[in-house]
């Protein structure tokens, strides 16, 4: 596992519920266009799911 793969990991964990790519962002130091590349590429492999927000479609929360 890679230093930005724990980093990102870790910080899911941490916020406890679904998050949108916004919010951890902050916390690991990265944009949030960067933060939903990596949680993607997450969701393809299996550690984390990807869903529509509630009330809007465009924005997704990851768990």
């Amino acid at each position: 596992m890679e230093t930005w793969e724990f980093d990102v990991l870790a910080t899911l964990h941490r916020g406890g519920r679904p998050l949108t790519p916004k919010e951890p962002a902050a916390s690991v130091v990265i944009g949030s266009a960067v933060l939903t590349d990596r949680v993607d590429r997450f969701a393809a492999r299996g550690p984390v799911t990807r869903e529509a927000g509630p009330g809007d479609r465009r924005c997704r929360t990851s768990s």
